[in-house]
């Protein structure tokens, strides 16, 4: 019986406003981590230079375990949530399975993501969790 491949995983993200904190949003991309995401997106809202480093870093991290760098994209700010978290998702090239995260999350548990969707039957067109 062949291996079954992995399915192949994205997250977009929409990161600034008054809140957002560059040590915090590093944080959360630590977290994902170990879901070894195909392709992350984030968009800029209005952030400072301390955001795109804390990306720079997981880039960095990134090609050293042979994945895909960062797209970043920009998003000024028109008071919509939706529109541009939509914009997000439409950067995103094809995967299995899409997710996004908020810059302040941390995901626990990563490690579990992936053989879990791996586990699911073909018949299973999504996944919400939270």
């Amino acid at each position: 019986m062949p291996k079954r491949q992995l399915p192949t995983v994205a997250l977009a993200m929409i990161v600034g406003g008054k809140q957002f904190e560059a040590k915090v949003f590093q944080e959360c991309l630590e977290s994902l981590r170990p879901i070894e995401l195909d392709q992350i997106v984030v968009v800029d809202t209005g952030v400072g230079e301390d955001a795109y480093e804390a990306i720079r870093y997981e880039d960095e991290y990134r090609a050293s375990s042979g994945l895909s760098p960062i797209t970043v994209g920009k998003f000024t700010w028109c008071d919509d949530f939706a529109a541009a978290r939509n914009y997000s998702f439409s950067l995103l090239k094809e995967a299995d399975f899409i997710s996004w995260a908020d810059s302040d999350d941390r995901i626990q548990g990563a490690e579990l993501v992936r053989p879990y969707l791996a586990s699911l039957g073909p018949e299973i067109g999504g996944v919400w969790c939270f």
